[in-house]
């Protein structure tokens, strides 16, 4: 419990060392990549979840293939709207990863010549923690709220609703800090074995791309917006909410590299 304790407390400080670090060497403008990007999946995800037509059937065949097409663009919309957290994580792998480089090379002062093919398996060991990540993690959910749905029947008032937070938050952690972890050759199973050491630290670093991404984010307002007062306020006042989102990945992938400079660190120069 203490080496929990301890680990929470690592990764909070991490997270107040990146905000210091990312205002200093102007990081800042890598949040404009994350920011266009689930700008774009939500665009996509409302319009397909939106699309209204009217359609002309002629033969029962052309029901199926209506209802079949519907039903493929409705679980689109959903995993671009509700599941964005993944889908942006996975899209910027590339981004991500030369991100935590970066940082690292700030901290250490170390730098290491460029290898596009090193670059690759990075990015492919990226996708596939992640990958993995979303199985377990939805996995865990899945079992959760069907637990919920047999003893409860309003299964929002169960109280295990809460660990669906902590189970998030862990396998997003433990995608930020597999970005160094891999950089310190070691395998995947060697890697789940380092994540499963420092418990704390994971979930501290997952909850705070949890937290930032928990903001009241209304997109609507940008596809229906008329110019009034009250109208202009409101996407403002939004415009800053995405803002802050858009800050969750990079912010967490510096997070997640100081941290694992003081649990493993790499000799400064």
């Amino acid at each position: 419990m203490a080496n929990i304790i301890s680990g929470i407390k690592l990764g909070a400080k991490a997270y107040l060392q990146a905000f210091k670090l990312m205002k200093e060497k102007r990081l800042y403008w890598y949040v404009l990549i994350p920011f266009a990007l689930m700008f774009v999946l939500y665009r996509v995800g409302y319009y397909l979840q939106n699309r209204l037509d009217v359609p002309s059937f002629d033969s029962v065949n052309s029901i199926v293939w209506y209802l079949i097409n519907r039903m493929i663009e409705i679980s689109i919309a959903l995993m671009l709207m509700h599941f964005t957290k993944y889908l942006v994580v996975g899209i910027l792998s590339p981004l991500l990863t030369y991100v935590s480089e970066k940082t690292e090379t700030i901290i250490t002062g170390t730098t290491s010549p460029f290898s596009l093919v090193q670059f690759i398996k990075d990015i492919k060991r990226a996708l596939i923690i992640l990958v993995r990540n979303f199985m377990w993690n939805y996995a865990y959910i899945i079992v959760i709220f069907v637990v919920c749905f047999i003893f409860w029947k309003d299964t929002t008032k169960s109280p295990f609703v809460f660990l669906v937070f902590f189970i998030d938050a862990y396998y997003y952690g433990f995608s930020f800090l597999d970005y160094v972890i891999e950089r310190r050759k070691k395998t995947v199973s060697e890697s789940i074995l380092f994540i499963r050491k420092h418990t704390g630290l994971t979930l501290m670093i997952g909850m705070g791309f949890s937290v930032l991404l928990l903001v009241p984010v209304d997109l609507e307002i940008f596809f229906n917006y008329k110019m009034t007062i009250s109208k202009t306020i409101d996407l403002s006042v939004q415009l800053f909410w995405w803002v802050l989102a858009s800050f969750s990945p990079i912010i967490a992938t510096i997070a997640a590299t100081i941290a694992m400079q003081e649990v493993d660190p790499v000799e400064k120069t």
